[in-house]
């Protein structure tokens, strides 16, 4: 029998097996292999001389936006897949135990217009509009936004896209993928429709305002049918 163990790894080469590896091969930053398949042989080899045996390696995003120092972790939960009498060795070297979420494929239920409003820091309406969830893949999301608000608060006011993962009912999103120093983004859960928790306009300077938001899915127009005439 096998359980999953998982941890979420930090940036810089700095986890165990990478230190490991470097020390072997004189801390040549630019020779750590960087191909998936390269960097899972390093993983299993490093937990075999502890006795462990890996049949499986899974990457799941888990943040869109991290922060810049070495000990930040990198954004994505690690998972290991191991023998059951392993596990008290992988919980000893800081692993827990968690299964990677995998809802059943067809899961639409996220998908459609939910009406958001952000809030400022007093519990104001400040930022109105649409969220409409266009795809989901197996952990990760995608759409489009239409926002109202005033200005200073960051780049979500107009209409742009977004990207983000969900985890069971946890749901992460960047309304501005693709920038690395001017991001709104918004972590929360959903419940029976309603997508609630905190948006944070983050630069490099940090979290520069926050506050809390609600985005209620709207319900599905009816379907209209035509009459058939013969």
């Amino acid at each position: 029998y096998r359980t999953w163990v998982a941890t979420e790894p930090v940036q810089c080469l700095g986890n165990p097996w990478e230190r490991d590896w470097l020390e072997r091969h004189g801390n040549d930053y630019e020779a750590y292999p960087r191909d998936p398949a390269s960097q899972n042989a390093i993983v299993r080899e490093y937990y075999a001389r502890f006795g462990v045996d890996i049949t499986d390696i899974v990457s799941i995003p888990k943040y869109q936006v991290v922060c810049a120092a070495c000990s930040c972790p990198r954004g994505d939960t690690f998972y290991l897949y191991v023998r059951d009498r392993d596990v008290g060795t992988m919980l000893f070297l800081g692993y827990r135990r968690e299964a990677p979420y995998r809802p059943q494929p067809g899961d639409t239920t996220l998908i459609g217009v939910y009406q958001y409003t952000g809030y400022d820091s007093t519990g104001s309406p400040l930022i109105t509009g649409t969220l409409t969830f266009v795809c989901r893949e197996t952990t990760s999301v995608s759409g489009t936004w239409a926002l109202n608000g005033p200005a200073g608060y960051g780049p979500q006011v107009g209409m742009g896209t977004f990207v983000g993962e969900i985890h069971g009912n946890v749901v992460g999103l960047n309304l501005n993928p693709g920038w690395a120093d001017n991001n709104v983004v918004l972590n929360g859960e959903m419940e029976n429709g309603t997508y609630a928790g905190r948006w944070e306009w983050i630069t490099f300077a940090g979290v520069t305002y926050t506050g809390n938001f609600t985005a209620v899915k709207r319900p599905s127009p009816p379907r209209t049918f035509l009459p058939v005439i013969r």
